[in-house]
């Protein structure tokens, strides 16, 4: 259910890294670049690129050639089905030189959804891996060559490479596709691969997530985690491979920011929000009303382009349709988040503490004014009916918003703490951080699991406010944010 950014790909190039992506929400491809991945990014070079469709990716030829490669344009006449296309395209003019061509179609006759294409050149031969099956259950790895770029890729008969779809939909990481090949200095393969940590009750309210598996090569083709042949929560090599000296993230650990910083630090991310939407004073994050909801006004149900964050600076002419939100990514299927916060709300504002897997299905507890007083609402967004057009930007969503139980709070300084364990919620609040008071417990947050509510990507614990941006206040003044797996 995003719009934004989709499928960006990384590649490096004669001292300069490229980061090449669609944005959904303005419709175009762009590229930036950087001499070091940690930035400073260029501006984004906006491409003419009409006649592509999604996952774009350069690929950069040892005779200098660079060639942009992507999915077909959707319902595009001149191709009966979606296809893999490429085109020769030039730096220096920003564009494609010449017309595209067919690459390949997929494994399948007629493949479901053949995207995320990625062209490797290794022993002269020219490799396309793509993914297919759609990016949900069904989703898998293909992969075809061609000892020339202009003709017809041949599939490997071994098709798909990796996929997960046979192993059920119990299985402990499923969705598993849209992978990228990585050639480690000292020779070893890896793939990267997208997928979604399961459970027994197939709760995915993660989203999906980035695996690595090893890779070896036989016969001119490459072996997806060999002996193997799925991707596994926890990755031990054989098959005669050496172990690589790989980092590994710890999990399980909690995340605590009390602003000490003069910026936020770069786990925090945003939605429809920039670097201008907050202070940092006096160890203290403050945020201010931005003028609108964490869901859409119309309740009724919208089309794609109404419903989504609007994504800009405080400047643009959209301002008052922004809300102000910060969040964490949930990496924990039981978690709770946490906060200190001063607060005296106006008339329609109000400020706390939100999950939000989208503006369609999230739930809450947050300070507001109603009725003259100051309560402590528990509010729960749902989809309850959603089209199922083929395309993200046709589809209709409706909703409700409920308020589960609220109460009268005379206080400015109030701790808030929202808890999950898989699909249970509970909401609770304290005045002085030691004794807590449960506002609303055993609260059915399942549906926030669902991958037909939850989109790409997984939800985010964190602070937000909204409300009139015209009445002057001080704004929020959170004190501390804590994110402890469970």
């Amino acid at each position: 259910m995003s719009h934004g950014i989709w499928a960006p790909s990384i590649r490096y190039y004669q001292g300069l890294f490229y980061i090449i992506a669609r944005n959904m929400t303005s419709g175009g491809i762009f590229y930036v670049t950087a001499e070091n991945p940690k930035g400073p990014w260029s501006q984004p070079h906006w491409i003419d690129s009409n006649q592509f469709g999604i996952d774009p990716d350069f690929f950069f030829d040892d005779d200098g050639k660079i060639y942009l490669i992507a999915a077909s344009p959707y319902e595009d006449c001149q191709y009966p089905n979606q296809v893999i296309i490429a085109a020769e395209f030039s730096l220096e003019k920003d564009r494609v030189i010449d017309k595209p061509w067919i690459l390949w179609g997929g494994a399948l006759v007629n493949a479901h959804s053949p995207e995320a294409p990625h062209i490797y050149k290794k022993d002269g031969w020219y490799y396309l891996m793509i993914a297919e099956g759609g990016t949900e259950f069904y989703h898998c790895v293909t992969i075809s060559r061609s000892t020339d770029i202009h003709s017809r890729f041949e599939g490997y008969h071994g098709n798909p490479i990796l996929t997960h779809r046979h192993l059920g939909e119990m299985a402990e990481i499923t969705g598993v596709g849209h992978g990228d090949l990585v050639d480690t200095k000292n020779g070893k393969w890896y793939m990267v691969i997208l997928g979604r940590r399961n459970n027994p009750y197939k709760y995915q309210s993660i989203g999906r997530e980035t695996f690595i598996v090893p890779v070896a090569w036989e016969n001119g083709w490459p072996v997806i985690n060999p002996g193997k042949g799925i991707v596994e929560s926890v990755v031990h090599e054989s098959y005669g491979q050496k172990k690589d000296d790989l980092e590994i993230i710890p999990e399980n650990e909690p995340f605590f920011d009390n602003f000490n910083e003069n910026k936020l630090s770069d786990e925090w991310e945003s939605l429809g929000v920039n670097e201008n939407s907050y202070v940092i004073e006096n160890s203290c994050l403050i945020l201010r009303p931005k003028g609108a909801e964490t869901y859409p006004e119309d309740r009724k149900g919208c089309k794609f382009r109404q419903k989504v964050f609007i994504y800009g600076d405080d400047n643009a002419e959209n301002t008052e349709r922004l809300f102000n939100f910060w969040g964490y990514p949930q990496k924990d299927f039981s978690f709770s988040v946490c906060t200190k916060l001063y607060f005296k709300p106006e008339t329609n504002q109000c400020a706390g503490l939100v999950f939000l897997q989208n503006n369609f299905n999230q739930i809450k507890i947050q300070i507001c004014r109603k009725n003259n007083n100051i309560w402590i609402q528990t509010v729960k967004v749902e989809t309850y009916e959603k089209s199922s057009k083929a395309f993200v930007h046709d589809n209709v969503y409706r909703y409700d918003v409920q308020t589960l139980c609220e109460i009268k709070y005379m206080y400015e300084t109030v701790y808030l703490k929202l808890s999950a364990h898989f699909g249970m919620w509970k909401a609770e609040f304290s005045q002085d951080g030691s004794h807590w008071n449960v506002l609303l417990d055993h609260i059915d947050g399942w549906y926030l699991g669902k991958p037909e509510k939850t989109g790409f990507i997984g939800g985010k614990a964190g602070l937000f406010c909204s409300g009139d941006p015209l009445i002057q206040t001080q704004g929020v003044i959170f004190d501390w944010f804590l994110y402890e797996p469970l």
